[in-house]
């Protein structure tokens, strides 16, 4: 009988315990932040290579769980290897590990790439089959790792690094009139945010 007691004051121990743990370390559910964000980009030049573009700009996330979030991040260039600027649109999730001080995430973020001028600079010896722009608004797909602190419960930086994957299309005067290419393109973001 004392051990049948025993044993069940044990199951409900084990059952509520994890409860009352996890009340005391609840993660606030909404976290709003700035960035600042460097995208190694391929230059959209008759040149070619690339260049390292600077930016700023800000995220959303709702902790869904301690190990999960969705998010939204916006982005924007305002020197951008290609005529104009560059506005970069994500939503998508975040899940991993969190203690109290610091978490460790992996990411993955669909999105938006848009120009603000999306014509291409002309070669310098002008060829019969150049193209002329590129499509304004194209896929892109965030994906890499987070690393957040924790200075405070209201608080956290946060360091993103990874590959923003953008499907792009240069439009040309010549059937088929648009020929689609990748990039690849690593990116880095540290920024500070609050926890509510």
């Amino acid at each position: 009988m004392f051990t049948r007691s025993l044993g069940f004051a044990c199951f409900v121990l084990a059952l509520l315990l994890p409860n009352v743990l996890l009340a005391q370390s609840e993660v606030p559910r909404v976290e709003v932040g700035a960035l600042y964000t460097l995208l190694k980009s391929e230059q959209l030049t008759p040149q070619g290579g690339t260049s390292n573009e600077a930016g700023v700009g800000g995220r959303f996330t709702v902790n869904l769980k301690s190990w999960l979030s969705t998010e939204a991040e916006i982005n924007y260039f305002p020197k951008s290897s290609a005529p104009g600027n560059r506005t970069l649109g994500l939503f998508g999730v975040k899940a991993g590990w969190r203690a109290e001080r610091f978490g460790i995430f992996a990411k993955a973020r669909p999105g938006i790439l848009y120009f603000s001028d999306p014509r291409l600079p002309a070669p310098p010896f002008p060829s019969v089959g150049a193209c002329f722009g590129l499509r304004q608004k194209n896929f892109a797909m965030d994906v890499g790792g987070v690393v957040e602190g924790y200075p405070s419960r209201r608080t956290v930086i946060r360091v993103d690094a990874g590959d923003t994957i953008t499907k792009l299309e240069r439009i040309c005067p010549y059937p088929p009139f648009a020929f689609p290419f990748t990039t690849h393109n690593p990116q880095f973001n540290i920024g500070f945010g609050f926890r509510f």
